[in-house]
């Protein structure tokens, strides 16, 4: 009993740090491909700038989307 709770208490601060650094690699995983695509792409004609910024919001928005949600579930499992 007295390990469990030893565990517990080492695990549960772990789990605080471990959470935001996942979101950052998978943020910098997306900038990476971000930087490839252009990168491969060449020069941008003026044209091609408002497709690179919808594709750019959605990626942002699906990864607010899944630390919000990620948020949620790990209050609700705290409590």
């Amino acid at each position: 009993m007295v390990l469990v709770l030893e565990l517990g208490v080492c695990i549960i601060p772990l789990t605080l740090v471990l959470v935001p650094c996942r979101r950052l690699v998978r943020l910098v995983a997306e900038l990476q491909r971000l930087r490839l695509s252009v990168a491969r792409s060449g020069y941008l004609s003026p044209a091609a700038w408002p497709g690179l910024i919808r594709d750019l919001q959605r990626s942002w928005a699906k990864l607010i989307v899944a630390a919000i949600t990620e948020k949620k579930t790990t209050k609700s499992i705290d409590l």
